[in-house]
């Protein structure tokens, strides 16, 4: 198989407001040119309904996302990507996710950030 799916799941209580960070290693590349992803073809919001605000900005080396909800967010799964491969499969810590997160207040919460690779 030539690609590689990621799955972003978010732990955290009650939030809100989500900036995930989601650096992938040079060995993938996403089919989506740098800049915000306007088609869902490779990056596929698994929510239902949608939070808000919803973005998706890839910078290249890392992929953005973003979802702001007044209602909160669920502690499930956010999103799947799809990265064609160049190479060897990646392994798991070969990606990286760091997560900014705060609740309907707007105070800081403890986050997670989990990776599962199909």
């Amino acid at each position: 198989r030539k690609w590689v799916e990621v799955e972003v799941y978010l732990e955290a209580a009650d939030p809100a407001g989500v900036l995930l960070r989601l650096a992938y290693p040079p060995g993938v590349t996403l089919a989506e040119p740098p800049g915000p992803v306007t088609t869902f073809s490779r990056v596929r919001p698994d929510l239902d309904p949608l939070p808000q605000i919803s973005a998706f900005h890839n910078q290249g080396d890392h992929l953005g996302i973003v979802m702001i909800d007044t209602d909160g967010i669920p502690d499930e799964r956010l999103a799947t990507i799809r990265f064609d491969c160049n190479g060897l499969r990646p392994a798991p810590e070969d990606f990286n996710c760091e997560a900014d997160v705060s609740d309907r207040l707007g105070n800081t919460i403890a986050a997670n950030c989990r990776l599962d690779l199909n």
